[in-house]
């Protein structure tokens, strides 16, 4: 027994789209029956048409055939189009033009659909508008304003008072073309450049140099100069301020610490630390410097191959007794600490935190506190 594609019609579910849906069926329905041979000519025979209106009843199966028996003017059994006439007429309610219309104007281009399908689903809501032959006008018009591409609808503008619809669908399928390639090759240029690593080559002096390709990004007026970090000139400008320059971090030339790319290392936390002393004393020796310690104003040795501060207990006496702005702190972890070519510990009496001030810099500086002589 053959099989039939097409079901039948569903009278009763949704009566707000019983209209579209009767129609739709109707539309595969007189294909079907095109394509079994019932074709209505002008010499069609009334055999053909009486088949024709058989098979559409049989079809629309037996809620729609209830229906019919009810209807009048459904003509003979060889009637095939009174029959049609009566279903159209009970299951399509009467079009509100005025309605219809202000349906079409509030369609939009919803996302991922193109213009020509777009354009497909105007063409169907303006069946109902009454245009009066204005249809490709008023489709082109909802086209230009509605379409969610900024690009496709400047490329609209710009072809003049001349545009139909035709010319609006082909610049706008042109339009969707090129932003699809262009996504295309955006995407491919994001995978290159995933898969790209930057080589950095190493001088003997330990300086850092920029591989060529990053050199020639810095032609750009919105990079930033990788000696100094400003934007306003090129790393390659000879009046760079970094010029000349040493990192405090590397200590290399013509570059600012902020900009420095060596990596610092990781310290290793250990629960005794070992550590050289840089003392800090009152006595009256050479090569001595002024130093503002908390406000008070002392004499300090340099020592900059030490690794922590130390001052003897009769200085910390002298700076309480000028009232020295600190602040204590203990000490979290064991530490050891000796004076150079010393091999016995120094006793920690405590530690504080101030700040140090020589000149117009200023600094915040760590200091311990022992009950040793310090020389």
């Amino acid at each position: 027994m053959e099989k039939s594609s097409i079901q039948p019609f569903a009278c009763y579910a949704d009566p707000a789209t019983l209209g579209p849906r009767w129609t739709r069926w109707l539309t595969s329905f007189e294909l079907y029956a095109d394509g079994k041979g019932l074709i209505l000519t002008n010499d069609a025979t009334d055999a053909i048409k009486q088949r024709r209106r058989a098979l559409l009843l049989h079809m629309a199966g037996q809620d729609v055939q209830d229906i019919f028996s009810t209807l009048p003017r459904t003509g003979e059994a060889t009637d095939y189009a009174a029959a049609v006439t009566a279903l159209n007429t009970y299951f399509v309610p009467q079009v509100n033009a005025a309605y219809a219309r202000q349906t079409f104007h509030k369609i939009s281009q919803k996302r991922g659909e193109t213009v020509q399908q777009f354009c497909t689903r105007l063409r169907q809501a303006a069946k109902d508008c009454d245009f009066r032959g204005d249809n490709d006008n008023q489709i082109r018009d909802a086209i230009l304003s509605k379409c969610t591409s900024e690009y496709v609808r400047r490329k609209l503008l710009e072809d003049g008072p001349g545009l139909t619809l035709a010319r609006a669908l082909e610049l706008a399928s042109q339009c969707e073309r090129v932003e699809e390639q262009m996504a295309a090759m955006s995407i491919t240029e994001e995978k290159k450049s995933e898969n790209t690593v930057n080589r950095i080559v190493t001088t003997k002096k330990g300086k850092y140099m920029k591989p060529k390709e990053k050199a020639k990004e810095d032609n750009k007026t919105d990079r930033q100069c990788y000696r100094c970090g400003f934007t306003d000139h090129m790393g390659k400008d000879p009046k760079c301020p970094a010029r000349g320059q040493t990192c405090h971090k590397c200590n290399g030339k013509d570059h600012f610490s902020k900009m420095c790319r060596t990596k610092r290392q990781k310290k290793q936390k250990v629960n005794t630390l070992d550590e050289y002393a840089f003392i800090v004393n009152d006595d009256k020796v050479p090569d001595k410097l002024s130093f503002s310690v908390g406000g008070v104003e002392l004499k300090m040795l340099i020592d900059s191959g030490a690794t922590s501060n130390i001052m003897g207990e009769n200085v910390w006496e002298k700076l309480k007794a000028e009232k020295i702005k600190c602040c204590s702190y203990v000490l979290k972890e064991q530490r050891k600490l000796y004076a150079y070519s010393s091999s016995q510990a120094l006793t920690i009496k405590g530690a504080f935190r101030c700040e140090v001030k020589i000149g117009n810099k200023r600094e915040a500086w760590c200091e311990d506190v022992t009950k040793d002589s310090i020389l």
